[in-house]
């Protein structure tokens, strides 16, 4: 990827190809030339109610670590995921991942001058 030499960001980025070869887009990719010189993927997941997002964090955590080559991190929040999920996604930090935050987590991060 080439880069300008300011901090920038887009959002629904082809980041590569997924763990079943299909394009994959980030919710967010950051550069920074000093911070994150190799960019910084930032996937949003949010569940007010009861559903399916939390059954996706298995295939994010997969092509985070198994094919994107980028750091990312992965930020929750709306408290409707299912007991243990965000324990389970929590437990997957390593590698490529290298955070799962909540949005108050998050927040607190970025203001930090982490972004």
């Amino acid at each position: 990827m080439c880069c300008l030499e300011q901090p920038i960001y887009t959002c629904q980025f082809n980041a590569g190809k997924s763990i079943y070869e299909t394009p994959v887009k980030c919710d967010f990719i950051v550069h920074h030339p000093v911070k994150h010189p190799e960019c910084l993927i930032i996937e949003s997941k949010w569940q007010e109610s009861s559903g399916s997002v939390d059954e996706k964090y298995p295939y994010t955590v997969l092509n985070i670590k198994e094919k994107l080559g980028y750091p990312s991190i992965i930020v929750l929040d709306g408290g409707g995921y299912k007991p243990g999920a965000e324990a389970w996604l929590r437990m997957q930090v390593g590698g490529n991942l290298l955070h799962v935050f909540n949005m108050m987590e998050f927040q607190k991060w970025s203001n930090s001058d982490a972004l």
